[in-house]
Parts: structure tokens; sequence; C-alpha cells
């Protein structure tokens, strides 16, 4: 068994990005939307506007009630999408029930940098950060049988999607329950259920890829169990300090075009 350390892959991205910005500076602001008070979404927030203040770039965190009337959160959505000096911005997800579609449809795609509306040349964060895992440990998908656990628009969807395009076979369960056996070769979990899915019910071998992360008692915690039994399993990426740190470089790098 073999642990992902992604916030040592990270820095590495680090490297690549510092060295883009010393040749193209960037003048241009990232804006965050977050709507509500999930805990997580704050840390993830947090962690991003902290990386582009390390880098130099300038984020923009509008964070808004929600409780507003759709009307209300359509103005404030419709006037960062018209800010010019916004040149890339997101809609942090898990977003209260009923106003997702809404929200998403108001991006212009030419500043939609998780790529929510497919409408980009470039992978989405969240999949770029699952094919570097993947080529890092040296994993093929082909002919190989993938378990995406969850079926949201930021993890889920995408990722079914593209290990689907890479030759695997893919079962999407939205109903997984703790103590179901999963026999699959790479399994991806991103529900935001704390210790969902135990070491002991995954086949030998298989590797695990952790895009889960929720807040209890203020600790940040994943949706796979790494105090479960792991010893027979390949490569975990587990949340927080897995593919975590790379979703944020992702989004970085889609901002400034690389």
């Amino acid at each position: 068994m073999q642990l992902f350390d992604g916030n040592y892959q990270g820095s590495l991205l680090d490297q690549q990005i510092k060295k883009h910005i010393q040749s193209f500076p960037c003048r241009n602001r990232l804006g965050i939307v977050q709507i509500g008070d999930n805990s997580s979404s704050t840390k993830y927030v947090f962690l991003k506007k902290k990386k582009c203040e390390e880098l130099g770039i300038e984020c923009l965190v509008f964070k808004y009630d929600s409780e507003l009337s759709m009307e209300e959160l359509k103005s404030h959505v419709e006037i960062i999408a018209k800010d010019p000096y916004i040149s890339g911005f997101i809609i942090q997800l898990p977003l209260p029930l009923g106003k997702y579609d809404f929200l998403i449809k108001l991006i212009p795609s030419e500043k939609d940098i998780d790529n929510l509306t497919n409408s980009l040349t470039f992978d989405s964060p969240v999949v770029r950060a699952l094919g570097y895992f993947l080529d890092w440990g040296k994993i093929s998908l082909k002919n190989n049988e993938v378990c995406v656990i969850g079926d949201g628009n930021l993890v889920g969807k995408p990722l079914a999607k593209y290990c689907e395009k890479k030759g695997a076979g893919v079962t999407v369960n939205t109903n997984y329950k703790t103590g179901d056996k999963i026999t699959a070769d790479l399994i991806i979990v991103g529900v935001g259920i704390p210790g969902l899915v135990k070491g002991e019910d995954v086949k030998q071998g298989a590797n695990v890829v952790d895009f889960g992360s929720a807040v209890v008692e203020g600790r940040v915690m994943g949706d796979f169990d790494v105090a479960s039994h792991l010893s027979h399993l390949g490569i975990i990426s587990p949340s927080p300090g897995g593919l975590g740190p790379l979703v944020v470089r992702y989004l970085i790098m889609n901002f400034l075009g690389i």
C-alpha cells in the first residue's frame, strides 16, 4: 500500500505556475462565488484564495446568504460575470438545493475555469488532478473496472466520463452503503460522507481516490476511512492531503491558461 502525497506533488506544480507567471505576469483577477455556509466549501475557498495570494494572483471571494432570492443571486452573479477584470471565476460547490443549474448557466464559457459548462479546450481541475494521479502511479484504465461513488457535477459525472474515454468499464453508484463490497480496480469516491468506504470492503490491490470532504468537529475528513484496513490495497489518494491540493493548482492553471 502506498499513500499519494498531494501536498508534495502540488509543490511541484507550484514551480511550473511560478515559472509561467515570471514570463507572463497575471494582471487579471480570479473570482470565487460562495453561497451559504457549507463548512467544507468554506475550507476550500480559503485554500484557493490562500494559494492565489502565495502566487501573487488577486483572488476575490463573493459570499452570499443562501436565503437570498433567485433574482438577487442572479443579479450578483451577472455583475461578476460581466466584470472585465475578472477573467475566470467559479461557483463553489456544493450549492444549496434548487439553485445549482440556474447559477452555473450564468458563467460565461470563456470564464468557466471549472469547466462545468464543458465548453473549454482544457479539462476541469478535478479531471486534470485524476490524470496526474494515474500518470504518477502508472495506472492504466484500459480494460479495467472503475467504481465511481457519487454522481455530482464536479466530481462524479466528469470523472466517470473521463474514465470511460480511457477505456475503463465504469459503474456509478449513487446508493453506496458502508459494508457493501467493491470489486473494481479503481474506486473514486466523492459524496461528502465521512468514513463511508472502508478498506476491508475493497478488493486486493485496488487503487482508491478520495475526493470527499466534510468538516466534523473542526476536522476535515474524507469519504474513505484511512483508519480502516489498508495493507492489501494499491495506491491511496486520501482526503485531505491527496488530490485536493492538485485540484487547487489546476484551477489556477486553468485560470492562467497553462
